[in-house]
């Protein structure tokens, strides 16, 4: 009989699901919020840079990636002055990898901004100025890395399965990608700045648009399908308290907005929208962001509620209290 009572006790707490809220509420959810879309918009707009030859992207990207990733990252820390521990651990740590990933990017690409800037040009002997492009694509791919990462460190935490899916390192890539064409494009835009064949760029943001659009679908197809705690993820975007969040500031933002925009500037029909445009997608990348953190639920297989039923009700006290 008492057999009986505990397998059912132990078999509720499967169909409770939770949220988790560590990474996604109060100052510590705000600055991995910020973090994470530092992390993805910094080396994209890097890498992308490093391609077009365009400097002033470059210097944004590397402070995007130093202030807007690696700041919330130390103030996230209880002890700050041990941060250099977050390297001792990367052959079991993503967030070990990580850290490694980001602070080599910035020594590479503070040498390679060094090396091709105008104003240290005479300072620097040709003999050392001749590695400009073989450090640059150090510097950019370990941006690549730091892009890649976050989507290794999510689909690692199993008891979530909306992380868990093997779809995120893609479109966290693709995401990069996307954010950093649009970013660049916007700078370019501004008074004294020059790129040249910035129109080249529409072409391939239009694929990591499609692309990315592609993917989101896919990751929610597959997470409704693995189980309740994804299909109650997916829910609270499509239809619950994240909906407007979800389709109107993530899907309609990042990908339906940008994409029409850039469909018809490509045709030659309407240019004078397109930096508003990528100003929207960036602000939709943002939302999608907002909306992953938040959207982290896990079912409660073992919880505190039942052992501590179980064992009151029985006079037994607990193993290992």
């Amino acid at each position: 009989m008492k057999q009986i009572r505990v397998e059912s006790l132990l078999a509720s707490p499967q169909d409770i699901v939770t949220f988790q809220s560590e990474w996604s509420k109060g100052g510590s959810g705000g600055l991995l919020l910020l973090a994470l879309f530092a992390g993805n918009v910094g080396p994209g707009l890097y890498m992308m840079s490093f391609l077009m030859n365009f400097t002033v992207g470059m210097l944004v990207g590397f402070l995007i990636v130093a202030v807007g990733y690696g700041l919330p990252h130390l103030l996230f820390l209880g002890r700050k002055e041990r941060f250099w521990r977050g390297m001792m651990h990367p052959d079991t740590s993503w967030i070990s990898r990580g850290f490694i990933f980001a602070n080599i990017f910035m020594g590479f690409a503070c040498l390679t901004m060094a090396l091709g800037s105008p104003m240290l040009a005479n300072m620097i002997p040709e003999s050392i100025s001749i590695y400009y492009n073989p450090i640059g694509i150090l510097s950019s791919v370990f941006a690549f890395l730091l892009a890649m990462y976050p989507g290794f460190l999510f689909a690692s935490v199993r008891a979530i399965a909306f992380w868990h899916s093997f779809l995120l390192v893609p479109l966290f890539i693709v995401q990069a990608f996307g954010s950093g064409i649009a970013l660049l494009l916007v700078l370019a835009h501004a008074p004294g700045v020059s790129l040249h064949g910035g129109e080249h760029l529409l072409f391939p943001e239009a694929i990591f648009l499609v692309t990315s659009a592609l993917l989101i679908l896919g990751h929610l197809f597959f997470t409704f399908s693995s189980g309740k705690a994804g299909r109650t993820s997916v829910m609270r975007l499509v239809s619950g308290s994240f909906k407007k969040a979800f389709l109107l500031g993530a899907l309609s933002c990042e990908i339906a907005i940008p994409l029409a925009v850039v469909a018809l500037t490509f045709v030659g029909l309407n240019k004078s929208m397109l930096i508003p445009a990528e100003l929207i997608q960036l602000c939709g990348i943002y939302f999608f962001k907002y909306c992953f953190l938040n959207a982290g639920a896990y079912n409660e297989i073992c919880s505190e509620q039942v052992f501590d039923s179980i064992y009151s009700h029985s006079g037994e006290s607990r193993p290992f209290n």
